[in-house]
């Protein structure tokens, strides 16, 4: 599809190109060439070629050989800088007041002792209380220092009901999270539907890197700096938790020491400086602690029609969702 566009744009036929390293050029004339985002142009573009000769393996450059990992010598001498090690001019580290236990909410709060350290504020937004301090470890010490109350009843489940009750309490609008293609068109075209349940228990997730993002608020535009994989899905997250435009957030992907799909996301404004909140297995009470599960996924429904690759084979999934143990928040 690439070829036939930059046979287009640079006047020439699709043999008489080649290709390399995310740009397109003539072989007769190296300098008339063009890139893959000058052709795209950040457009998203569905196109279907039928049946397309693979190219043989022989002329492959990635495909069956083997190269080093560009991350991993960084990595193990401790020159990668994850979200955690950014220390950005003015930043703030915020440590949030947390529940005891999954199901109570934030009533009351004494902060009086922990705003008699010097440098410390306090950030108040309805259940959601957090303490920031230029210093990481004096921002923990003046959150011990905070009394809460907490009010509400422990669920009384067990690893067995656990399930259940994240079924029942999913929240209206969230048992589907995400939803693409066509499931009733592609279950009329499927041979076989199959339909299942399927449980997931508890994981830890044990990254690398501690479980924090940097964020910055500056001339009304959001920059979050993330050890994160999907830093698509996670500026949609953002924005619609600030009530900002995608166009207004920009996220910055730092180096990933682990990615388990569990990772605490939590960001906000503090007037203009930058800040970072911050997650700790320390901080987290017993059941709260950043990870996955016991989590209740659904599959109802896949084909198997006669061509694979068709939408017939199109599934749906739901991920039906309570509390998740990695954005244990008040609130």
């Amino acid at each position: 599809m690439l070829l036939g566009m930059a046979a287009k744009a640079l006047g020439a036929a699709t043999a008489d190109l080649a290709l390399k390293d995310g740009a397109i050029w003539v072989k007769a004339a190296p300098k008339r060439r063009i890139t893959f985002g000058e052709l795209v142009k950040g457009r998203k573009m569905e196109r279907h070629l039928g049946k397309v000769k693979p190219k043989p393996l022989s002329e492959c450059t990635v495909i069956g050989r083997h190269f080093p990992r560009k991350d991993a010598l960084a990595k193990t001498t401790g020159a990668a800088q994850y979200a955690g090690d950014l220390r950005l001019p003015g930043t703030l580290h915020a440590c949030i007041l947390r529940p005891p236990a999954h199901g109570l909410k934030l009533v009351t709060a004494d902060t009086a002792a922990a705003e008699r350290v010097p440098g410390v504020r306090i950030v108040r937004d309805g259940t959601l209380l957090a303490v920031l301090h230029p210093q990481p470890d004096t921002a923990r010490k003046a959150l011990a220092l905070v009394k809460g109350t907490f009010e509400g009843t422990e669920p009384d489940v067990d690893d067995g009901r656990i399930y259940q009750y994240l079924v029942d309490k999913a929240a209206p609008g969230q048992r589907v999270m995400i939803s693409r293609g066509d499931v009733v068109a592609g279950e009329k075209r499927a041979a076989t539907v199959v339909e299942g349940e399927y449980r997931n228990a508890y994981e830890s997730h044990a990254t690398l890197e501690p479980h924090t993002s940097v964020a910055k608020w500056e001339e009304g535009r959001m920059t979050v700096w993330s050890s994160t994989q999907s830093p698509f899905v996670f500026r949609d997250a953002v924005a619609e938790a600030l009530k900002l435009g995608p166009d207004k957030v920009r996220i910055v992907a730092q180096f990933v020491g682990g990615g388990f799909g569990g990772k605490l996301v939590a960001t906000g404004a503090v007037g203009s400086r930058p800040h970072r909140p911050s997650g700790s297995r320390r901080a987290h009470p017993a059941g709260l602690e950043p990870g996955g599960g016991p989590l209740p996924g659904r599959l109802p429904a896949g084909g198997r029609g006669q061509d694979p690759l068709r939408p017939g084979r199109r599934a749906r999934r739901h991920h039906l969702l309570g509390q998740h143990r990695g954005r244990c928040l008040p609130g």
